[in-house]
């Protein structure tokens, strides 16, 4: 969840904010000499669904990674127990 709402509130957000009061107040003609101010709203923005990508798809491989560790360990419980009590059992006879 941080990966969303750190690079939308951080780098997303702004931009949009800025191109929509800026093309509000002059028609559109208030982003500067080539329309500079336009381009770097239109870099932050990539460079934030880059962050937002990227953050997003590492958070859901860790969660991933997270369960299948409880699933493993469980497993290999399961089975250690299982050899035990047929250990166990041969000793037994």
């Amino acid at each position: 969840m941080g990966a969303v709402a750190s690079t939308f509130l951080a780098l997303i957000f702004p931009p949009l904010c800025h191109m929509a009061v800026t093309s509000a107040d002059d028609g559109g003609n208030g982003y500067g000499m080539f329309s500079w101010r336009l381009v770097m709203n239109c870099v932050t923005l990539m460079l934030g669904a880059l962050g937002f990508v990227t953050g997003t798809y590492a958070s859901v491989y860790e969660i991933i990674g997270a369960f299948q560790k409880v699933v493993v360990t469980a497993a290999a419980v399961t089975n250690s127990t299982s050899i035990n009590n047929y250990t166990t059992a041969l000793e037994a006879h």
